[in-house]
């Protein structure tokens, strides 16, 4: 229990951070390390494989665990993608100039979708989708924070409906508000939110003010209350754990269900599209046969259209008359290769 951790100021400095946040792993730079202490400390020696030690030698000392903060980017991924938010708790002055404890404070909160896309160099999208109940109707917002895409989708209130965007997008993080628990996703890191986002006036003014706009009509919202709240949550999640607003964040811009072929996880999985239906690993799938992409973007477009099947004639034939230029022509294909191997992802 964090209540048992042997109090010193440093510690009771340590504790504050953590009544903040009770169920998060709170990341507390210490010099040159990350420590994490009580309960936390078991966690991370688990998941991370490092060593679980002790603050001091009393007859109850106080479970302690850290690394080195260089490696920072090694293994927060390994604890996120483990299903834990993790608080970073920094150092805000030099321990050399300070007088007293040091200054410290949350810099970072962070979860399965705001875990930046270099630190778990994916090769699929991390998106966060927030679902959102109005009257008969189903807003989705569907955000990626590493490389700032931003979709919404209004449609009927309906379980098919959840399971397609699920399926479609597989986020590594759902937002549903507080009052809606009765929706259940076993195998995903739900956060929840405060029900006073299905305010539509208040959702409408806490985009226009993140985006800077006059009015929600220019990004297709007109009478599209349950997308505005959707839209609000993730910017409303975004606030509370970047601690500021991402500047790359694009416009959220309308998606449809409809227009793309909806394959359910199970068949997914059968087919073994994007990872093998026995180690869930990525090799052995269609993904690795046909992964020819010479940049990070194309992998996760790759990723996206074997996802999501074109069933509408006009698109098939144009993106096949593409790919038969490129098959037809060696010398221009071997050349965009090698262009398209020095960009790096944006």
């Amino acid at each position: 229990m964090e209540q048992d951790i042997k109090q010193t100021p440093m510690m009771d400095q340590y504790l504050r951070f953590k009544k903040q946040y009770p169920d998060k792993v709170v990341l507390f730079r210490m010099g040159d390390f990350f420590e994490t202490f009580g309960e936390d400390a078991k966690t991370t020696s688990k998941v991370l494989n490092i060593t679980l030690t002790a603050r001091d030698k009393s007859s109850n000392p106080t479970p302690l665990a850290g690394f080195p903060h260089k490696a920072i980017n090694q293994y927060l991924p390994k604890l996120v993608k483990a299903g834990y938010c993790v608080v970073i708790v920094d150092q805000l002055e030099d321990p050399k100039l300070a007088k007293g404890i040091v200054k410290r404070g949350v810099t970072r909160i962070v979860t399965p979708g705001t875990l930046d896309e270099s630190e778990s160099e994916s090769i699929k999208n991390n998106y966060i989708v927030s679902f959102i109940k109005l009257k008969k109707d189903l807003g989705v917002g569907i955000c990626d924070i590493s490389t700032g895409e931003f979709y919404w989708i209004q449609t009927i209130y309906n379980s098919k409906n959840i399971e397609s965007v699920l399926s479609s997008f597989e986020p590594v993080e759902v937002l549903i508000l507080e009052n809606e628990k009765e929706i259940k996703f076993p195998t995903l890191p739900v956060q929840f939110l405060v029900k006073g986002l299905q305010n539509v006036e208040y959702s409408t003014e806490l985009i226009k003010e993140f985006f800077s706009i006059n009015d929600v009509e220019s990004l297709g919202l007109e009478n599209k209350e349950a997308a505005i709240c959707s839209i609000a949550m993730i910017l409303k999640h975004i606030g509370d754990t970047q601690l500021m607003n991402p500047l790359h964040i694009q416009k959220p811009k309308k998606k449809n269900l409809t227009g793309n072929m909806v394959l359910d996880r199970a068949t997914i999985r059968n087919l073994e599209l994007v990872s093998s239906a026995y180690s869930n690993d990525i090799k052995g799938s269609l993904f690795s046969v046909i992964d020819m992409t010479k940049t990070s973007m194309g992998k996760r477009l790759l990723y996206s259209w074997i996802l999501n099947p074109l069933i509408e004639k006009k698109q098939i034939e144009e993106r096949t008359n593409i790919v038969d230029i490129f098959f037809n022509n060696g010398e221009e294909l071997s050349q965009c290769m090698e262009i398209l191997s020095k960009v790096s992802d944006i």
